[in-house]
């Protein structure tokens, strides 16, 4: 009789462990399919936030466009209405911009109101080191142009912003060549100081990665990309825009790509809100597997791990034990 009764004890005993890991495992699949649908609304609430992003950063750009379109007008129109000083005979080199306002019937208006003339800012005078030679040509020009500096006169203002390095080859350059053109002047210099820039230019652009943010590794793309346009070497837009995708971090290099972008310009920018995209995601995930709530995922730390992988985050999740 005792021997019935212990054997009754058991079997109950089996069976109340039985219920007890079912309730378990059922709980352990609740927990999962809710963890699985936080994540999927998580992630259509970030692509709702992406292409929000998208449709204000074009019509921000459209805005800058049009903004930057009436200012070069504006300025084009004043450069044509203002007459340049004369140069002076004391310390003064450069003529002073004449800042005097004519108004005419034909002034631009601006949300239906008459625009002011906008003075000439102040311009700092390029100095060159001997570097990037073809970009201080360019910039000595436009300068030239902005304040009416004559022709005969260009060369002499030039020698006084030229390091020490680049005086002591001009002096000797005036001495054997004697009185030249600034054209003639503007080729010599890019000769002389641009001999080995483009091999330079290259190889650097060929090695060119992303190290920290988008928008760092974007200046340094745009900086080399520049350089080499300024040579004689022809580039198709195609090349630019496969070297800036190859250059792009792993995670985003994939994300950025599916997007197809057809040009820098949208490969730039989707390539910065693919990052924003990323670390919003990166940090909502972290908060919420800090901090669940009343369930527990013990059970369902691996799974939480892999689908960290899936997402790329770039760090582990403290998930407790």
């Amino acid at each position: 009789m005792a021997e019935g009764t212990r054997f009754r004890v058991l079997d109950e005993h089996v069976q109340s462990l039985e219920q007890h890991l079912h309730e378990l495992a059922t709980g352990s699949n609740k927990r999962f399919e809710e963890l699985h649908l936080k994540i999927e609304a998580m992630m259509a609430e970030e692509q709702s936030h992406y292409e929000a992003l998208c449709k204000d950063s074009a019509t921000t750009t459209k805005k800058l466009e049009q903004l930057m379109e009436v200012i070069l007008n504006h300025q084009q129109l004043s450069s044509s209405k203002d007459t340049a000083g004369s140069i002076t005979q004391e310390r003064r080199i450069l003529p002073t911009p004449n800042n005097s306002i004519r108004e005419d019937n034909s002034s631009y208006q601006l949300h239906s109101r008459p625009s002011q003339q906008l003075p000439l800012p102040r311009l700092e005078f390029p100095h060159f080191n001997g570097d990037n030679p073809k970009n201080w040509v360019r910039r000595y020009e436009k300068y030239y142009e902005i304040f009416g500096i004559k022709e005969q006169q260009k060369l002499e203002v030039a020698v006084m912003h030229m390091g020490p390095k680049v005086d002591t080859w001009f002096h000797g350059y005036v001495t054997e060549r004697g009185v030249m053109s600034w054209e003639i002047f503007a080729q010599d210099v890019c000769k002389r100081f641009d001999s080995d820039g483009l091999r330079n230019v290259v190889e650097e652009f060929n090695k060119l990665t992303q190290q920290r943010t988008v928008e760092d590794y974007q200046e340094q793309f745009e900086y080399l990309r520049s350089r080499l346009l300024q040579t004689a070497s022809q580039f198709a837009p195609e090349y630019f825009l496969s070297s800036f995708l190859s250059g792009l971090k792993e995670e985003l290099r994939s994300a950025v790509k599916m997007m197809y972008p057809r040009s820098l310009t949208q490969a730039f920018e989707i390539a910065r809100l693919q990052e924003q995209n990323m670390a919003a995601m990166l940090k909502k995930s972290r908060i919420w597997i800090k901090n669940p709530g009343s369930a527990t995922l013990s059970n369902s730390s691996k799974e939480a791990k892999k689908l960290s992988k899936i997402f790329h985050w770039e760090k582990k999740s403290d998930i407790a034990p």
